[in-house]
């Protein structure tokens, strides 16, 4: 993320409604937040958002079973229900943001503050054992420049009560510390290295940089972050520029199956500061892994899970939304 230090809440409620979405395999838009859509109520000076949200606001999205684990997605939060109990996702994020930034800025729970935060967080699919979602991130204080981010993520379930530990202060915030072991999954997890390459250089939109800039037989994926992430390629999508972030293989969604193949959707962003409210998303088409194989079909069908090719059908327009004064 490309931080800048502030946000006023009155840019933020436009940049997530007005939001333009192009992919590089697609010209479709992405459907942005109508304003009457569902949101989680404003969050006045709390330590535990999670805490203030009254049930009888809470709608029920989606729900399902992934590896023996039940799901509830609703518009206050993330379940991930065991006989254990109930973690909260969506709202523990929220919490450890809120906790970091009051600590930077010396404030306590119960102090006025002119910051607002404001976070949009929407499941993208559900292959068992992985859930993906989008993440819509912005703060401001007082009358400096607003900051915000967009990012796919994907975590392993049976691993979530750990994304907590892959927050820390040495990411920007909202991001996750990917050198440690964790609920984070990046590609390589489940897909070969050569086989990612090969997608790569198969995507027009990023093929006639790899080609002229490294101009070799055998290119790895090193290779391709120095050209794409290291030197910031610009990746032109209907008339706006995008980049790859360098936790690239960390921010994807399953979109679709096509002929025993998976259709990854990476999350760009935008090259300008200007541009934060544009989306970009390039397109990988990938080998189906033995592993996720039967999970994939599943959710192709609906049966278990889902793909994001589904999910606005899904969500109809709904997702989880947290406003928190600070």
């Amino acid at each position: 993320m490309k931080t800048i230090p502030t946000l006023i809440v009155l840019f933020l409620l436009p940049v997530f409604s007005l939001a333009l979405a192009v992919s590089c395999s697609s010209s479709e838009e992405r459907t942005p937040l109508p304003t009457g859509a569902s949101r989680s109520p404003r969050l006045e000076n709390e330590s535990s958002p999670s805490q203030t949200l009254p049930n009888l606001d809470e709608v029920e999205i989606w729900k399902g079973v992934i590896n023996g684990l039940s799901l509830r997605w609703t518009t206050k939060d993330l379940y991930i229900e065991a006989p254990s109990g109930a973690e909260r996702i969506f709202s523990l994020m929220v919490k450890s943001d809120i906790e970091r930034l009051r600590k930077d800025r010396g404030s306590q729970s119960g102090e006025a503050s002119d910051c607002e935060y404001v976070r949009h967080y929407k499941l993208l699919s559900v292959v068992d054992p992985l859930i993906s979602f989008e993440d819509e991130f912005a703060i401001g204080c007082g009358r400096a420049r607003p900051s915000s981010s967009f990012r796919f993520t994907t975590i392993d379930v049976n691993k979530a009560a750990e994304l907590l530990q892959a927050r820390d202060n040495i990411v920007p915030l909202g991001q996750f510390n990917i050198t440690r072991p964790g609920p984070i999954v990046r590609l390589t997890d489940y897909f070969e290295e050569a086989d990612i390459v090969a997608a790569m250089i198969a995507n027009p939109q990023i093929a006639n940089a790899i080609k002229t800039q490294l101009g070799k037989s055998r290119v790895t994926l090193a290779d391709l972050s120095v050209v794409l992430v290291k030197n910031e390629y610009p990746i032109k999508i209907e008339g706006q520029f995008f980049t790859l972030d360098p936790d690239f293989l960390t921010r994807f969604a399953f979109h679709h199956l096509t002929d025993n193949r998976i259709v990854v959707q990476l999350s760009l962003s935008p090259t300008a500061a200007a541009a934060q409210a544009s989306r970009g998303t390039l397109s990988l088409e990938l080998p189906v892994p033995d592993r996720l194989s039967q999970s994939l079909v599943a959710a192709q069908k609906l049966e278990r899970g889902f793909l994001s090719s589904n999910a606005e059908e899904i969500s109809r327009r709904r997702a989880t939304d947290f406003t928190v004064s600070f």
